[in-house]
């Protein structure tokens, strides 16, 4: 290639990075090679340039997304209306006296005082409502003590009769009773004699699986009703005590008050006044 001034070489219209200009080292009067990338490698791509343009001037660096959404970093106020459940929360809070205190304090049962009525419990028993007799055997509106006598007291049977299934003697009796009528209307008296009455003329007034089976059945035993008729509760009769009730609520022993609002022995109705009462909100 010969000699030719710069001025007088071609433009180029578009450089690629492995494309070479010329570099005049002032330094030792000598001229010198670079690399158009090597030129353009701390150069703006067109990336950055896009995203610099979205910056606004004199923009400063923001903190995380975390640490902005931290309430507790978080500072001046807001309106009330921003508060989803303000208004639910300010009524409860002075509907329940609590000036203030956290829901977790609210909600702890060990920080309410007054009663309620026993139509708040939603798991009581119909029993819950009932009073027990103050002495004495229960009514038809009460629910029994373990004492009612009713619960212990010796009853008659009722007339009522017996298959020979159910009487535990039968065979010995029977066996006796034959032994000792002998002749007596039993032609020769022997048992063998009486195969038309016995089980597949085996010669038996009554098989030995009947025998043990009899054996078995207590003496006087009475003919009890099906299991599906003695386990439904609408035959059963009497009362039972509110300690046999697995899931009553220890509000279930307490009485209300026949008047006037309750004690502290016992469970409100729902006229009970401190339950409607105007009262002041107390101050934080």
């Amino acid at each position: 290639m010969a000699n030719r001034k710069i001025t007088q070489l071609p433009v180029l219209s578009s450089a690629n990075d492995e494309d070479i200009i010329p570099i005049v080292d002032d330094s030792e009067l000598t001229t010198k090679q670079i690399q158009v990338g090597d030129l353009l490698a701390d150069q703006i791509t067109e990336a950055e340039r896009t995203k610099l343009t979205g910056i606004a001037e004199g923009a400063t660096a923001n903190q995380t997304d975390a640490y902005l959404l931290n309430r507790a970093n978080q500072t001046g106020t807001q309106p009330a209306s921003s508060i989803s459940d303000f208004n639910t929360q300010v009524t409860q809070v002075i509907s329940d006296g609590g000036g203030g205190a956290t829901d977790a304090q609210l909600r702890d049962r060990s920080t309410h005082t007054g009663t309620q009525a026993l139509s708040t419990i939603s798991d009581a028993g119909t029993s819950a409502s009932l009073d027990v007799p103050a002495t004495g055997n229960a009514s038809a509106s009460e629910v029994v003590k373990g004492n009612d006598t009713r619960l212990t007291n010796a009853r008659t049977p009722t007339s009522h009769t017996h298959t020979a299934s159910q009487i535990s003697d039968f065979s010995s009796a029977v066996s006796t009773e034959i032994t000792n009528n002998a002749g007596a209307g039993h032609g020769t008296g022997t048992v063998t004699e009486h195969n038309d009455v016995s089980n597949a003329g085996s010669g038996q007034i009554i098989t030995t699986s009947e025998r043990n089976k009899l054996s078995g059945i207590a003496s006087g035993a009475t003919a009890n009703a099906s299991d599906a008729t003695l386990k439904n509760r609408a035959n059963h009769t009497g009362t039972q005590t509110l300690s046999t009730i697995s899931d009553a609520g220890t509000s279930a022993s307490l009485n209300v008050a026949s008047s006037g609002d309750a004690s502290n022995s016992q469970v409100v109705k729902g006229n009970d006044s401190r339950l409607t009462d105007a009262r002041h909100p107390i101050l934080p």
